[in-house]
């Protein structure tokens, strides 16, 4: 069931707050980041017997909050993209949504029990308005939609933001440890001009690949919501690339309500 924003820390716990991005150990690098996210957007395509289990968290005005869930792919006419969704307005909440794909058949599936069958036409992939300012708000579905769909989400979002011509995008890299493999990290930083900040307010987009899988680890997003409030929105998430064997159930449209 949705869980409602949260208006203060809890005492134990997950850390709700979302901290800024860390500096120590990060390096500039001269690497193009419009070819490491092109890289991923063609191995999240191409994944097949693969999962990503995530966590994501979101510190507004309002509150804090906390969801988790998992993303299963067995292949790109066979999966379900999980994914967070923040209802913003007077009492505002989280609640999980999928896309459900299998047997041609398609679904929105929400733990709110509003579950939509939809027509292979009305599968809706992509922003729900412009990649620029759809996805620092929505990276958690976005990300993910290139699989099954053809939409190459990563680069387009780049592509967006340097046609608009109001960010600065820096590339890092650090050696880290992940799950006992030695990665390089790749980090992208997007932040706004200086003269873009008065009129729409602070912002930093930074996206974490594991350099060696080609797949997003990391992402944040620290942007201005309502009334220009503080928005701040973090997603991790751990890959198993291959071999992932699903339940039956995984894959199973729910049974329609009465009436339906």
């Amino acid at each position: 069931m949705a869980e409602k924003i949260k208006k203060s820390v809890p005492p134990s716990g997950p850390a709700m707050n979302v901290a800024k991005p860390g500096t120590s150990g990060w390096k500039s690098t001269s690497d193009n980041p419009a070819v490491w996210l092109a890289a991923a957007d063609k191995k999240l395509k191409s994944l097949k017997g693969a999962s990503c289990e995530f966590q994501f968290k979101i510190d507004m005005a309002g509150g804090h909050g906390f969801s988790g869930g998992k993303t299963a792919l067995a292949s790109p006419v066979e999966f379900r993209l999980e994914y967070p969704v923040v209802r913003m307005g007077d009492h505002p909440d989280i609640y999980k949504e999928s896309l459900l794909v299998t047997n041609n058949q398609f679904a929105i599936l929400a733990d709110t029990g509003n579950n939509k069958p939809l027509p292979a036409a009305g599968v809706h992939r992509g922003p729900s308005e412009s990649w620029e300012s759809s996805f620092p708000h929505d990276f958690p579905r976005l990300m993910l939609d290139g699989y099954g769909s053809g939409l190459a989400p990563l680069t387009s979002y780049l592509q967006a933001i340097k046609k608009s011509g109001g960010y600065q995008v820096k590339a890092e890299t650090q050696t880290a440890t992940v799950a006992g493999r030695k990665v390089t990290l790749q980090r992208i930083l997007i932040t706004r001009n200086s003269l873009q900040l008065k009129p729409n307010g602070p912002f930093l987009m930074e996206i974490i690949l594991d350099g060696s899988l080609a797949v997003p680890i990391t992402v944040r997003s620290q942007t201005v919501g309502l009334e220009h409030k503080p928005l701040n929105l973090f997603w991790t998430g751990k890959w198993e690339l291959s071999g992932q064997k699903f339940d039956d159930k995984t894959f199973t449209f729910p049974a329609p309500k009465a009436g339906e």
